[in-house]
């Protein structure tokens, strides 16, 4: 790069830019190498491609040239294949690079405009289906009130014994039939207690590509119902288990089951986490999960475990996944829980959004997509998070920063 010369500067289009007051990230999306700089200059620089005049091209003047810290850091763009420059003589008519942009949804905004209408095509949207069927159990799990918060778990929801009748599941589901339906999960209470547990396995068999049923380990070792354990598709059955937990149990619990479900572990410090290692390892278990459970006792095996690190945040992420976390909240968007009274909400640690005994689906949906609070629309927009270099990179609030009342659940901004 000669001095005495001009080059149209260009960032390439796979490269994902973050842009704060103080701080520049380029991060290639096609093998997770980074470049930044708090170098005022080159903060500038990169601002310019943003500039509308400039179309993503910005011109390298003599200016610009005279900084040894500009020149170093092109450098280190074309190193690492971020970026490039093109002589100006060779192109002397402004070339233009294209900078990303996506549409998410196209009904957010007229129906955000107009909160009587209700669009068929909100339907599109409905990803998830969640039903806590009853609320009947014989166990008293020490935190049955509060895993159910963090992750999917059954909750005996109040100690009410109350059902989702079946007629009014099948109400939903056949009002659900034009979405593009990719997981529906089934919890309770103890499931196989459910009074109609038979016709309801027979009425969702058209779903059983993506349909999950969660028991707790102590309601598979006392089972009376024996449907859910003939069924066919086992990895859809997931098995929850806590700690302690004797090794007669999990025998026993691995041999009721069969080996092809899901077994959940709950984990609170590193102990039950080696020690549920050790069981996956010692039975050969094919399908697991690891559910960390935060107890207001171990925030050190949290920040040491569970809190992502730097490395965490950029290895493996899309551009597209990039630019999704700038406009919906991908763990929540197109998600909806039914509570055994009816109730309905996006996420489980929200306010209830409705009813499906008075509202339809539509309805409840369009309430959702409108609320100024929407989960689904929820993303990293609050202080730290949106002072931060990593804003859109990092994944989206989960049911774990409701808990911890705190968005950052990293080691980079303590």
């Amino acid at each position: 790069m000669e001095k005495s010369k001009k080059y149209w500067f260009y960032i390439e289009p796979y490269v994902y830019i973050s842009l704060k007051e103080q701080e520049v990230l380029l991060l290639n999306t096609l093998d997770s190498s980074t470049e930044k700089s708090i170098d005022k200059e080159v903060i500038a620089l990169i601002s310019s491609i943003f500039e509308p005049k400039n179309c993503g091209v910005t011109l390298l003047n003599e200016q610009y040239l005279q900084s040894d810290k500009i020149i170093q850091f092109i450098k280190k763009t074309q190193e690492k294949y971020m970026g490039d420059i093109i002589e100006y003589q060779t192109i002397k008519q402004k070339p233009i690079q294209l900078l990303p942009y996506i549409n998410i949804q196209n009904d957010i905004k007229p129906i955000k405009t107009n909160k009587n209408f209700v669009g068929d095509n909100l339907l599109n949207d409905l990803r998830e289906l969640t039903l806590y069927i009853n609320t009947k159990c014989k166990q008293s799990c020490q935190n049955c009130n509060s895993y159910y918060k963090q992750f999917r778990h059954c909750n005996k929801y109040e100690n009410k014994n109350i059902e989702l009748k079946i007629d009014l599941i099948k109400k939903i589901l056949d009002s659900t039939k034009t979405s593009p339906l990719s997981q529906i999960n089934i919890i309770g209470g103890d499931i196989t207690r459910y009074n109609d547990l038979s016709l309801l396995i027979r009425m969702l068999k058209p779903y059983e590509e993506f349909l999950s049923y969660y028991i707790q380990y102590r309601n598979i070792l006392n089972i009376q119902h024996k449907a859910l354990i003939s069924y066919k598709n086992k990895k859809q059955l997931f098995v929850c288990i806590d700690f302690p937990i004797s090794e007669l149990d999990i025998n026993s619990c691995i041999n009721v089951a069969g080996k092809g479900c899901t077994f959940s572990f709950i984990v609170k410090d590193i102990k039950e986490y080696i020690y549920a290692q050790s069981i996956i390892e010692k039975y050969s278990l094919d399908f697991y999960q690891i559910m960390p459970f935060f107890n207001n006792k171990n925030i050190t095996f949290f920040k040491n475990n569970v809190f992502i690190n730097e490395s965490d945040i950029i290895e493996g992420i899309t551009f597209e996944q990039i630019m999704l976390n700038k406009k919906i909240n991908s763990n929540f968007w197109g998600n909806i829980l039914v509570m055994p009274d009816g109730s309905v909400k996006s996420c489980i640690n929200e306010s209830v959004i409705g009813n499906i005994k008075e509202q339809s689906i539509l309805e409840l949906l369009n309430i959702e997509i409108n609320k100024s609070s929407s989960m689904w629309l929820k993303t990293r927009e609050e202080k730290p998070c949106c002072d931060c270099i990593y804003q859109h990179i990092c994944p989206p609030l989960s049911n774990y920063e409701a808990i911890f009342n705190k968005t950052n659940l990293c080691n980079v901004i303590p």
